[in-house]
């Protein structure tokens, strides 16, 4: 997520149009964490663009296209032989069972099968303040195997944004 968000943020110095969405990394099995990730989605030309640096070693090598007024699923090459490409479908296991969300997804040769990496909404914008809170929760609370965050950083997160708003 760090990393994104300093890419972000030298894309905007540079004066590319683009904002930052939040998602969520598959665990397997139809599981996902929470919000866990950030990416970068930049217009250019009306076309837009996945563009992602933090991912690691199964993570793009380049921007991918994805939307240009329709869903572009052409894979792109990733280290060869390995493809990338973006998919709308249903989260499995949620509990809205017809709303498509867009999968990130990656195989590592071509006669194998997609894997989802990790799903986001493309018209969800991630803020900074939802950056802060990310940052609070990791570094101050610990996750259940369901997903719930327990510890000290719940309640130091719940109280730090208290404290803003009113000084505000």
């Amino acid at each position: 997520m760090e990393v994104n968000r300093g890419m972000a943020t030298l894309l905007r110095a540079l004066g590319y149009e683009l904002y930052t969405v939040g998602g969520r990394v598959a665990q397997g099995e139809g599981k996902f964490t929470p919000f866990a990730h950030m990416m970068i989605i930049l217009t250019l030309d009306r076309l837009q663009y996945l563009v992602d640096v933090g991912f690691g070693g199964s993570g793009l090598t380049s921007p991918l296209p994805i939307f240009n007024e329709k869903i572009i699923e052409t894979p792109i090459k990733g280290a060869i032989p390995e493809e990338h490409r973006v998919t709308l479908a249903v989260i499995p296991n949620a509990s809205l069972k017809d709303h498509k969300v867009w999968h990130f997804q990656h195989r590592k040769r071509p006669e194998e099968d997609w894997q989802t990496l990790y799903i986001f909404e493309k018209d969800f914008e991630f803020f900074e303040a939802d950056y802060e809170v990310y940052v609070c929760l990791r570094f101050f609370s610990r996750q259940d195997e369901y997903g719930h965050l327990h510890g000290p950083g719940v309640a130091f997160c719940q109280c730090a944004r208290m404290c803003e708003r009113t000084l505000r």
